[in-house]
């Protein structure tokens, strides 16, 4: 079920509403007409993009209302949400929180990122104690069976998280680098059934680079 939620953006703001966690302003399953004065109302940039996308695939930041009428017929199962950023550009992370057997989460991981074509290219690695705290709430509410992935921007009102995926990120193997290493925490834990402790993770900068291969 949780999995399920979390394919779905629209269920993911419902339930974590239901923890207390903030989300962005959303809505779904309304007319063009529905969104047009929705967007009208909280104001141009809004993300347009579909409930089950993945990868920033279909996903728009729409600055008016001309490409909301062009590009909203176009997006399957459509879902508006208010574009988290202050007076200039909110900073954004890719996060884990890590929640063993007894639904109690285990430790954390933050990085602030630049995306290239929806994945991680450039990272700080460190320690952000709102961000930290928020992860935590997120892990004891959800209580997933290990890995917990968040995707967040920090705003004026604190972090924000905009999406969930129950699954190893396509960063992992770089925060394995950096000392969280997730597929070794959930064999150790929940296939040898080892006690775990909080990792220590280390601070510092990443890039990701392409090889052509020949």
């Amino acid at each position: 079920d949780l999995v399920r939620a979390c394919r779905d953006k629209a269920v993911t703001c419902q339930v974590l509403e239901r923890q207390g966690i903030p989300v962005p302003k959303s809505v779904w399953q309304i007319s063009i007409k529905e969104a047009i004065s929705w967007a009208k109302s909280n104001g141009y940039p809004v993300v347009l993009k579909p409930r089950n996308g993945s990868a920033s695939r279909d996903l728009h930041v729409v600055q008016n209302e001309e490409e909301l009428r062009f590009f909203f017929p176009r997006t399957p199962k459509p879902i508006i949400q208010e574009y988290l950023c202050d007076s200039g550009e909110a900073e954004e992370f890719t996060c884990s929180v890590f929640v063993d057997r007894e639904g109690c989460p285990v430790g954390t991981f933050m990085a602030r990122r630049e995306l290239s074509g929806g994945a991680t290219w450039r990272a700080e690695v460190g320690f952000w104690p709102q961000i930290h705290d928020l992860l935590l709430a997120i892990g004891s509410g959800l209580k997933p069976s290990g890995v917990l992935n968040v995707q967040l921007r920090l705003t004026e009102r604190g972090p924000v998280p905009f999406e969930i995926n129950i699954r190893c990120s396509g960063t992992t193997a770089i925060r394995a680098y950096f000392g969280y290493n997730e597929p070794e925490m959930l064999l150790r834990h929940y296939v040898f059934g080892e006690k775990l402790d909080a990792p220590e993770v280390r601070t510092g900068y990443v890039m990701r680079y392409w090889n052509e291969v020949f």
